[in-house]
This record gives C-alpha cells, structure tokens and sequence, in this order.
C-alpha cells in the first residue's frame, strides 16, 4: 500500500472531478439542454442532482467493503478476473476515445476562439507536452496544481454571474408548465453523462484516502454542482434566451463578450478562455492518468511512466483522425459519447453493485 504522502484526500479528487466538468460543462450542457427543454434547461439540474446523489450512496457502500480498491479492483472481486479482464478492456477503449475527444475539442475551440488561422496540431501537440510533464510528478502533483485553479474558476465564476444577473430577462425562463417535464427528465440525461465522471475518478481509488467519507463528501458536491449548474443555465438562457442558445456553438462564451460593467469592463471572454485552457490540462493529464491506471490493471504493469509518452502520442494522432469536422466531432459527441459515458459511468457500475448485493460481496 502506497503511504499517505503519496496519495490524494477525496476532497483533492472530488475538486479534480468538478474542474473536469468545467471544461465539458461550458462547451456541451447549454446547448444540448436547450435544444431538449427549452426555457425549462435551467430546471434540469434538480433530476440530476437526485441520482448523482443516490450513485454517492451506491459507491459509498461499495467503500464500505472494499476501502483500498480501485474500482476495477472491486469489479474482479465480484464478477471475477476473466469478466473483470473483459471490462477493463471495454473502458481502456473507451478512455482513449473520450481523452482524444477532448483533445480534439481542445485544439478546435483555440482555433474557433483566438487563433483562426493557427494549425491545431501544434495546439494539441503543445497541451499533450505539459501534460506529459505533469503526468511525470503522478496525481498528486495534478491535485495540488488542481487545487489552486478550481478555486481561481469559482471566484472568476461568482464574478461574472454578478455582473451578468442583472441583465437576465425571466421571460427567457418562463412560463414553465407540466409539459415541460418529460424534456426536462430528457435533458438530465445529457447533464449526468457528464456528471457521472466522479466514478472514474475511482480507478485510481487505491490512490485516494479517506474514503469512508465518500456519502458526506458526495453530498456536497452534489449540492456545489447543483447551484452551480442551475444558476449557468439560468444565467446564459436568461440572457440570450433558449432559441439563440441552441444556435450558438459557445453560448457561456458569447453572454460573457457582451459584459460591460460602466464600459471599462470589456472583452472578458479572454480570461474565460485562459481558464478553459488550464481545465482542458487537468482534464487531459486526468484522463491520461486514469487510461494507464486501466492500462496497469489489464497487463499487469509494474509502473505506467514507461508508457506515458507512448499513450500521449496515440492520442495525439487518434484525435486528429476521431472526426473530420468539428460537425462530425459534435455529431459524435452527442449521438455517441452521452450513450458511453452512460453506460460506463453508470449503468456498468450499478450492475456490479447489484450483482454484489445479490452474490453478498457488498
């Protein structure tokens, strides 16, 4: 067992978890939730919150068993080491597609955003670079790094919700009525494809102390992602309003170029975008980590950092060759990508709990 110096707290993984969403959250959850719900997005995060909160539970019972286990760990043991094998292998795969997406995604929004004529291979070239550096010192050094720029992102947040409210129009965000529920239950789905990431932080779970605090931790975490994702849609929808969202392929980006605070306060979608960057580092050099971590389990590895680069290169040329077009990237990502992490952050994991409770592992 790895001491205490080399591991991270839950606190550190669950801050590593929501800086991830902040990267996914401003590029996919306006968009996808408006086309779904309409004026009523901003009501979508009250379902999610409910079942994100009841998977804290399942995993926090889980933990109760198996407190020193990664969760692939946790899956041999129940299901045993051929399906466990067989999984691993599932989301290894899977890993690497999302990892490439967003690499992907990364280089096209610099291109998109600041550079128009810039070549997206030197982009992503760049950010795999850093984040091979990053993955060299190990999680615990992400953590630490983590740890300054969530909460840099959450005192930029809370400043430019306070500059935006006072321009947010209610008639963007009402009426809402009993109709509305079925596409708000709808859009949940796309918000807790993006949520349920908190389970994948759990393949490096060996790598994670106090874990008997997983219910009470989950819990706030749950409430911080719940204000925080309601007030997002309630501000970009109730600024621009839920048809122009749809159209727009950056919303939160295109409400904050419009602040202007006594006309001295312009243009800070550039300070968005510089935070967006740091994310998309914590994000790739997380889900690196977490792919070798899959990596180690199924072959057997001693250590990953042989593999670091090798992994990093694969990505970098899997990402140029995942779509054509940022058309087909979208296309993939919500036609593909909300079923997989569905399905592997989700559904996969309730089944071995079931299956757990049924075989009295759990």
């Amino acid at each position: 067992m790895l001491s205490d110096k080399n591991k991270v707290s839950l606190y550190q993984a669950m801050l590593l978890f929501m800086t991830i969403l902040f990267t996914a959250a401003i590029r996919f959850v306006p968009l996808t939730t408006a086309r779904k719900a309409g004026r009523a997005a901003w009501l979508i995060p009250i379902p999610t919150a409910i079942v994100l909160a009841v998977l804290f539970i399942l995993l926090h019972n889980i933990y109760k068993k198996y407190p020193n286990n990664s969760v692939l760990d946790i899956i041999e043991d129940i299901l045993g080491r051929p399906l466990a094998i067989v999984l691993a292998a599932l989301y290894l795969m899977w890993f690497v597609i999302i990892t490439s997406l967003f690499t992907r995604y990364y280089g096209g929004r610099l291109v998109a955003t600041i550079f128009p004529n810039g070549d997206i291979r030197i982009f992503m070239i760049c950010m795999l670079a850093f984040v091979g550096v990053m993955l060299q010192s190990g999680i615990v050094t992400i953590c630490r790094m983590n740890e300054i720029i969530f909460y840099v992102i959450v005192t930029v947040f809370i400043i430019l919700i306070f500059l935006m409210l006072p321009q947010v129009d209610i008639k963007n965000l009402t009426p809402i009525t009993y109709k509305d529920i079925i596409p708000i239950l709808d859009g949940s789905l796309s918000i807790l494809s993006l949520w349920v990431y908190f389970v994948y932080m759990f393949f490096f779970g060996d790598e994670i102390n106090d874990k008997e605090k997983i219910w009470k931790t989950g819990i706030k975490t749950t409430f911080f992602l719940f204000i925080t994702t309601m007030l997002f849609l309630f501000i970009v929808i109730g600024r621009v309003g839920a048809s122009i969202v749809q159209r727009l392929p950056l919303p939160f980006v295109a409400s904050v170029k419009i602040i202007s605070l006594f006309n001295t306060l312009e243009r800070l979608e550039s300070l968005v975008v510089i935070l967006w960057i740091s994310a998309d580092a914590i994000l790739i050099a997380t889900m690196t980590y977490i792919t070798l971590k899959t990596g180690k389990y199924l072959f057997k590895l001693s250590t990953i950092k042989p593999f670091i680069w090798i992994m990093l290169t694969f990505i970098y040329f899997f990402s140029l060759y995942i779509a054509k077009s940022l058309f087909e990237l979208q296309s993939f990502s919500s036609k593909v990508a909300d079923f997989g992490d569905l399905t592997f952050g989700a559904i996969i994991p309730v089944s071995v709990y079931i299956i757990g409770k049924v075989r009295k592992k759990i």
